[in-house]
């Protein structure tokens, strides 16, 4: 019944021999090019850091100039409501 299956089995190459012949097809980048790379992520990252910065104080500014505009033009009552909501101070 099972005479038309293969019982030899072919040997596995090891882990570390393939892992071994996969790095030789790498092309890894000279030095020239592995210095430009870097200082291009380099000023990236710096751009990228300044623009979050400016970012980040413009909306730091427009939040204090509402907050501020907002505490100008809400009535002072709003800082006493627990003291209007206690009926024995209203009519005392």
């Amino acid at each position: 019944m099972g005479g038309s299956a293969k019982t030899d089995k072919t040997p596995k190459p090891s882990f570390l021999k393939g892992l071994k012949t996969e790095f030789k097809k790498i092309a890894w980048p000279d030095k020239n090019s592995l210095f430009k790379q870097s200082v291009a992520v380099v000023c990236i990252s710096v751009v990228a850091g300044a623009i979050i910065a400016i970012l980040d104080f413009l909306f730091q500014y427009g939040i204090d100039f509402l907050t501020t505009l907002l505490w100008a033009v809400v009535p002072d009552f709003i800082f006493c409501w627990p003291e209007i909501m206690n009926p024995k101070k209203l009519f005392l």
